[in-house]
């Protein structure tokens, strides 16, 4: 079981692992993880705005099956949003280095 150990300011943190393997990291402050949660949600805001609005040109040309196929693959990248950026960026840190 890890052992996690935080200091008085909240800036670092130490965890032991099962393995006896210490990991330290610095912790990202409540406004930083504020802002790149709207950051996000703008992201997401507006790619589903413009999927519907191309969703509904399809609407007219397939049937109703075929429709709601094409819009649960398309929110995928929605759904997967979150484990994606996280992998591709290292859990985002690198973006505006928050």
């Amino acid at each position: 079981m890890a052992k996690i150990k935080t200091n008085s300011s909240m800036s670092n943190t130490n965890v032991n692992t099962a393995q006896n393997v210490n990991i330290n990291y610095q912790v990202s402050s409540l406004g930083h993880r504020i802002v790149a949660f709207i950051i996000d949600l703008l992201i997401m805001a507006v790619y589903l705005i413009l999927i519907d609005y191309i969703g509904l040109g399809f609407r007219d040309i397939v049937d109703n099956n075929t429709y709601f196929g094409i819009s649960e693959l398309l929110f995928l990248p929605v759904a997967f949003y979150s484990l994606f950026f996280n992998i591709a960026f290292g859990g985002g840190r690198h973006l505006a280095n928050l």
